[in-house]
């Protein structure tokens, strides 16, 4: 949840603060006070600038809701291979995408933003996991997506694919 939430803030701030959310700890939590009164000192980021508090947003699921807009997709990765979790934020930060864990139960925020009536039904634009929940980046073969060899890394094979199509 915290991966989607840093990603959405990300992409509703790329252009002016839109979304602060106290993460740590609640409202009361000190580390996310410490970064937002260092933010709005006079000559950062949001110095001068009014702060609203809006009240009817009441979890994660109602800020994606209000801001499913900004977000083009989803890119999903695998727990299993955590690198893909790294890559994944690169990737949403480039495609304008949330990152969010592969997981099919129908309680996980997955389901919710992908499969579930009630969710915001987001198109899959890039998978770093089989759909069917199969790794994508075995260490073995060739680097799926390239004509790279493998490392014999998982971890180091989803990298490389992020390299070369992002960096290269």
């Amino acid at each position: 949840d915290a991966h989607v939430l840093a990603a959405l803030q990300g992409l509703a701030n790329r252009n002016s603060a839109a979304i602060y959310q106290f993460f740590i700890g609640g409202e009361s939590g000190s580390i996310d006070h410490f970064w937002l009164n260092w933010l709005r000192k006079c000559n950062n980021w949001l110095g001068r600038r009014p702060l609203q508090k809006v009240a009817d947003i009441s979890g994660l699921r109602d800020l994606i809701l209000a801001h499913k807009h900004l977000a083009r997709g989803l890119v999903v990765y695998d727990e299993h291979v955590p690198s893909t979790s790294n890559v994944a934020s690169t990737v949403a930060g480039v495609e304008d995408l949330l990152p969010i864990r592969f997981d099919k139960s129908h309680t996980s925020l997955f389901y919710w933003l992908v499969d579930d009536p009630k969710g915001p039904r987001f198109e899959v634009k890039i998978w770093l996991i089989h759909p069917d929940g199969a790794p994508l980046f075995t260490g073995r073969g060739i680097i799926p997506g390239t004509i790279t060899a493998s490392t014999k890394s998982a971890k180091c094979d989803a990298y490389i694919w992020a390299k070369e199509r992002y960096l290269d």
